[in-house]
């Protein structure tokens, strides 16, 4: 089955939790253009960074993840992220986000997910050679109401400052479930 087949239910999202300023002003921004569209019932989407995605639609692939995710982890890292500016990712959800920098310690956090998820035999839906790194702020993915197309255009236009001196890191890595109900599977903290 090619991987844009896989539906998004059967999906596991490898996520790194930022913390920090960075965790600090991407929830500020967040609330604030959340709050401006009315895009949420409740509380908008925790806030990520996609290191991989997986394919896992039996009990067994998502124990497979998993264990995968805690070799990968060995010793415990400690994350630095950096953040270049804001960016727009039309599809497919008409993001808004904060580009992540490939430092070095996300791109070997990145790579080692990649590498021990492939040793279990889990079939990968990422590419880190591919990968945009970004934290996504508001999208139409999980959106009470869609960003009106107009008032995105508008956004994606007018915010493209940069962000220079936020310092950062990640402070778990968690594998999710692609829906707000049942979201976390599993929880590991990073140093």
């Amino acid at each position: 089955m090619p991987t844009q087949d896989i539906p998004l239910q059967q999906r596991l999202y490898i996520v790194g939790i930022p913390a920090g300023q960075i965790g600090i002003e991407a929830t500020r921004v967040q609330r604030l253009l959340a709050g401006a569209f009315h895009l949420y019932d409740g509380p908008p989407p925790s806030l990520h960074l996609t290191l991989a995605v997986a394919a896992a639609a039996t009990d067994a692939a998502l124990h497979s993840v998993c264990e995968a995710v805690g070799r990968a982890l060995q010793p415990t890292p400690t994350v630095e992220l950096q953040v270049t500016g804001y960016t727009c990712i039309p599809t497919p959800n008409s993001s808004f986000a904060m580009e992540v920098e490939p430092t070095l310690g996300v791109t070997q956090l990145s790579l080692a997910l990649h590498r021990e998820l492939t040793a279990a035999s889990v079939q990968l839906l990422s590419d880190p050679a591919n990968w945009i790194l970004h934290i996504t702020l508001i999208s139409n993915l999980f959106s009470r109401t869609p960003l009106p197309p107009e008032g995105y255009c508008r956004l994606c236009r007018t915010v493209r400052r940069p962000l220079t001196g936020l310092k950062g890191h990640l402070s778990a890595v968690e594998v999710w479930r692609p829906d707000l109900s049942n979201r976390d599977v599993a929880r590991f903290p990073l140093g």
